[in-house]
C-alpha cells in the first residue's frame, strides 16, 4: 500500500512538473516496481506493450517484446547497400554530365526517358567506360526488356550495363569492337579497377 501511495504521489508531482502523462505513468510504475520487486515481470511486460503499441501507430510491427528495449536504445542502424533490405538490384537514376545532373527514368523497362543530351561527348565517354570497364554480362537474348534481363556480375556493374544498354543499345557489339587486353578487378585496398582495350579507331 505504501508503495502505491508513494507512486501516486510522485505521479502527481511529475505531472505537475510538465512531464507527459505516459512518462508520468511509467515513472509511477517504476517507483512501485522498485518498492515491490515481485511485480517486475508484469510491469515490464506492460511497459513494453505500451511501447509496442506506440510503435505500431508508426507502422512498425514488433513480434518480440524483448526487442523493443534494444531497438529503443539504438541510435544508428547500419545495413548493407543492397540485398539486405532491398531486392539486390541497383538502378542508375542520375548521372553527372557537363557540370549538370542528368536524370534517367528508372520505371521504364526499356528505352528510358533521359533529361540530358545523349549525343554529348561527355556522355559517350562515360558510357564507353561503363561498358568496357565492366565484367557484368547479359544471360538472356534481346527479346527480353533490358531492365528485366537476367545478368551475371556485380550489382553495381550490372546497373551500369543495363543503363548504357537501355539508353545506347548494342553493348555487346561495342565490346566486340574493343577487345579487352588486360583487366584488373576492383580492389578495395586501392579502390580502383583497370581495363585496357584495343580501340578500333586508334590503331
Amino acid at each position: 500500500v505504501s508503495a502505491i501511495a508513494l507512486g501516486c504521489f510522485l505521479f502527481v508531482v511529475a505531472f505537475l512538473l510538465g512531464y507527459h502523462w505516459i512518462d508520468a505513468i511509467l515513472f509511477l510504475i517504476g517507483v512501485i516496481v522498485a518498492s515491490v520487486p515481485e511485480g517486475m515481470l508484469a510491469i515490464v511486460t506492460i511497459a513494453l506493450s505500451v511501447t509496442a503499441k506506440r510503435m505500431s501507430s508508426k507502422n512498425c510491427l514488433v513480434k518480440n517484446l524483448e526487442a523493443i528495449e534494444t531497438l529503443g536504445a539504438t541510435s544508428i542502424i547500419i545495413t548493407d547497400k543492397t540485398g539486405t533490405l532491398t531486392a539486390n538490384k541497383l538502378t542508375v537514376a542520375h548521372v553527372w554530365i557537363d557540370n549538370q545532373i542528368g536524370e534517367i527514368d528508372t520505371s521504364a523497362e526499356e528505352n528510358p526517358q533521359v533529361s540530358f543530351e545523349t549525343t554529348s561527348h561527355s556522355w559517350k565517354n562515360m558510357a564507353r567506360i561503363a561498358i568496357l570497364c565492366n565484367s557484368a554480362q547479359f544471360n538472356e537474348d534481346k527479346s527480353v526488356p533490358v531492365m528485366l534481363r537476367d545478368t551475371s556480375g556485380d550489382p553495381t556493374e550490372t546497373a551500369l550495363l543495363r543503363c548504357v544498354e537501355a539508353v545506347e543499345g548494342n553493348a555487346d557489339v561495342f565490346r566486340q569492337m574493343h577487345k579487352c587486353i588486360v583487366h584488373i578487378p576492383f580492389n578495395p585496398m586501392t579502390r580502383i579497377q583497370v581495363s585496357i582495350h584495343e580501340c578500333a579507331d586508334f590503331k
